[in-house]
């Protein structure tokens, strides 16, 4: 590292959270959705008119749509908590000068590109990409 760099550290570490929050993303957003759709399907249930007396059945729909409502609720904190993290690593990528450092490190970061789709997308070998991501962690290390 040249003179002068200030080492801001947690770079790598923000962009592989991100890299890694965007699987988890991905699942709680279809649980997020899967949850939604039952709730919406225990509350919207018709009986036809017909009165359903049994407190048990009664009882356990209740707590079946209690508890999804709880896991769509811990769904949305997992959704808000990783887009904040995708935010903050694309905060820290916007802040390269280089369109291409931008442009790999959003692909392999955000995207969740493997580093052969990267280099396929950005037009370069799979070791220019290794290049080019190296020489953009260097500047936001610096800047």
């Amino acid at each position: 590292m040249g003179e002068g760099c200030r080492i801001e550290a947690d770079v790598k570490s923000v962009l592989r959270t991100a890299r890694r929050a965007r699987e988890s993303f991905e699942a709680a957003k279809r649980l997020e959705q899967e949850t939604l759709e039952q709730i919406t399907y225990l509350h919207a249930t018709d009986y036809g008119g017909v009165s359903v007396q049994s407190s048990a059945t009664s009882r356990t729909t209740e707590d079946l749509a209690l508890r999804l409502e709880r896991i769509h609720e811990r769904a949305l904190k997992r959704l808000d908590d990783l887009e904040a993290r995708q935010r903050r690593a694309q905060e820290i990528i916007d802040r390269l000068e280089d369109d291409v450092w931008a442009d790999v490190l959003t692909r392999y970061y955000i995207l969740g590109d493997t580093w052969q789709q990267v280099a396929a997308g950005a037009g370069y070998s799979e070791r220019q990409i290794y290049r080019i991501h190296g020489e953009a962690l260097q500047w936001l290390r610096c800047h």
